[in-house]
């Protein structure tokens, strides 16, 4: 498959209608194409190169975040490096030096928050970790079951502060097959594709945030947040570790207002820690966090 005819089975999948087979289809697509060694002989335009980049910050317009540990944007940028020889000059943040391979990836997160932003909306903060979040309503057999399938609700990618709410924007953490399996996706008003690829937490929402004494993590709660529930017994997939779920509205069937719950939700935020950076560097990134949370918080 030549480069136009990858840049065409790309969007030929991904404006396509957003369903689970759909998103699996083009996983497995690029999963494929990444496998495909490096040619010396492929003359490979410039132009080319910014294309298929755009193209990451195009699938999460399209609410195609990818799956677990392989996000689309770091296929994208597989796509780039090791099958066609494309190199950008990324400009990796000082917080992620030295850069484990997540700077080109978080880039891509970063340009597809500025894209989706309201029109007096700018970034305060941006970093990159792991967002996860749990009801903390009284404890129900529900909850039990959630602590017992040990799945966490989240995603993992960028964590981004604007001056009107929290965005966590990546794939959802995985889910091991080999358990039963309970599944929490926050709602919001609008039914957008781009809602696959990230939650959104307004500022007023948010109270009670609280560093962790080790700097490993920092929490807050989030009020009264719409949410709907997806409880089945997974059963394995063969060859596949992890599954991706999408935003419900757009993946499940259409749902009554009875199956939507509310509730108010402790959420974690775990920044990257990345290897060989000093620990002062993480707790630095960790005051900041705090501090750019706390300047909103509701």
């Amino acid at each position: 498959m030549n480069i136009f005819q990858i840049l065409g089975e790309i969007d030929a999948i991904s404006k396509s209608e957003l369903t689970q087979e759909n998103v699996q289809k083009l996983q497995d697509f690029l999963e494929k194409e990444v496998q495909i060694p490096f040619d010396p002989k492929l003359i490979v335009s410039p132009e080319f190169c910014k294309e298929l980049h755009r193209k990451g910050i195009e699938l999460l317009q399209r609410g195609y975040p990818g799956a677990g540990q392989l996000p689309s944007a770091s296929l994208i940028l597989m796509l780039l490096t090791r099958r066609f020889g494309c190199t950008f000059p990324f400009q990796v943040p000082e917080y992620l030096q030295p850069d484990d391979g997540v700077g080109p990836v978080f880039d891509i997160y970063r340009r597809f928050a500025e894209l989706i932003l309201d029109s007096e909306e700018r970034i305060e903060y941006a970093d990159f970790g792991a967002f996860s979040f749990y009801d903390i309503s009284p404890i129900s057999r529900g909850n039990l079951l959630w602590k017992f399938s040990n799945n966490a609700n989240g995603r993992i990618g960028a964590i981004i502060i604007t001056n009107q709410r929290i965005l966590a924007i990546g794939p959802r953490l995985p889910i091991d097959h080999k358990r039963v399996t309970l599944k929490q996706f926050l709602l919001y008003d609008m039914d957008l594709p781009q809602s696959a690829s990230a939650d959104f937490i307004n500022h007023d929402r948010i109270q009670d945030i609280t560093p962790d004494k080790s700097w490993k993590s920092l929490s807050f709660i989030a009020k009264d947040m719409k949410y709907f529930e997806k409880r089945e017994l997974m059963t394995p997939i063969p060859q596949r570790k992890v599954a991706y779920i999408s935003q419900p509205k757009v993946w499940l069937p259409l749902h009554s207002a009875e199956d939507v719950k509310q509730a108010d939700f402790r959420c974690h935020v775990m920044l990257w820690e990345v290897y060989k950076q000093k620990k002062d560097v993480l707790k630095d990134r960790y005051r900041t966090l705090e501090t750019s949370l706390s300047k909103f918080q509701g």
